[in-house]
């Protein structure tokens, strides 16, 4: 009896500190959630400028994966190339557009319309689907990992889950391509970009009822992982985590340079996502990761 009190007396005040903390809290007594890849859509941002590295994706982690469950938004830049024209005939392929039907812009400045673009498309298409990952395309997957990951959460709890960054606008001002603090953000928790994000069914819900808001977010003209972290913290959206910590999302492999080596890869081997593979690194990477036997010595 005593025992029993003292575990709804935990729950109680977990549950209570969720609330007051806006940290979402798993309280259900299973750790594993039934899953497999088809509850899963991976949307991968690119730009008419930079179809080759889809070849590279092609070549590399879209191999383990079924293509159903992956589509890809672009813009329409360089559209009377061969290349586009190849892709345009992939019925997973989209070109983004705005709401006057005007293609978005390419490269860093059309991310947050093509983002606009992917969510009102997974409304429409995708609705019946758990979890959804939005990368770019020089972004490689472990899919092992990434199942294994997401096997560990539970789809109903609302999740925004990436490799975090913790931004004061006091201590470090906005500085890229024009940026502005957001009105009313001091400071911002948001989700690295590059490394992407994921989020489960009813925060693509709840991103249904509130494109207003999205839009006077995005009309401040700030890079689109700002924006749609701030969008998420104005919809009470924390990024939340269950079972494993944030930082095992993501990590930079090519800004060190021993990313090619197995005790580096091995002490990062349940990453599920990794960033910046372009000008073929991402063919090699896929290649060496795969040859890797962290069980060995």
């Amino acid at each position: 009896m005593a025992l029993r009190l003292i575990l709804i007396l935990l729950i109680v005040t977990s549950l209570l500190y969720s609330i007051f903390n806006n940290v979402y809290v798993d309280t259900s007594s299973s750790s594993e959630y039934k899953l497999n890849e088809d509850d899963l859509i991976i949307a991968v941002l690119t730009s008419g400028k930079l179809l080759n590295r889809l070849e590279n994706i092609e070549n590399s982690w879209k191999r383990h994966f079924n293509p159903e469950n992956i589509i890809f938004i672009s813009d329409d830049t360089n559209k009377t190339s061969d290349i586009f024209q190849k892709y345009l005939k992939n019925p997973n392929f989209y070109i983004g557009v705005d709401d006057n039907g005007t293609s978005c812009f390419s490269l860093k400045q059309g991310l947050t319309c093509k983002d606009e673009f992917l969510y009102r498309l997974l409304i429409q298409k995708y609705p019946h689907k758990k979890w959804f990952l939005r990368i770019i395309d020089d972004t490689w997957i472990q899919r092992e990992n990434l199942l294994t990951f997401l096997s560990k959460l539970n789809p109903s709890v609302p999740y925004y889950i990436g490799h975090t960054i913790w931004y004061n606008f006091d201590v470090v001002p906005p500085k890229y391509c024009g940026d502005k603090k957001p009105d009313g953000v001091d400071i911002l928790n948001y989700c690295d970009g590059g490394t992407g994000w994921i989020i489960s069914k009813p925060v693509l819900e709840k991103i249904n009822l509130a494109w207003p808001l999205w839009r006077e977010l995005s009309a401040k003209k700030i890079w689109d992982d700002w924006v749609f972290g701030a969008f998420m913290q104005a919809l009470q959206l924390p990024i939340c985590f269950s079972g494993e910590t944030i930082e095992q999302f993501g990590s930079f492999p090519l800004w060190l340079d021993n990313w090619r080596d197995r005790n580096y890869f091995c002490q990062n081997r349940h990453v599920p996502v990794m960033r910046h593979f372009s000008d073929g690194k991402m063919v090699e990477a896929d290649q060496i990761f795969s040859s890797f036997d962290c069980t060995a010595p």
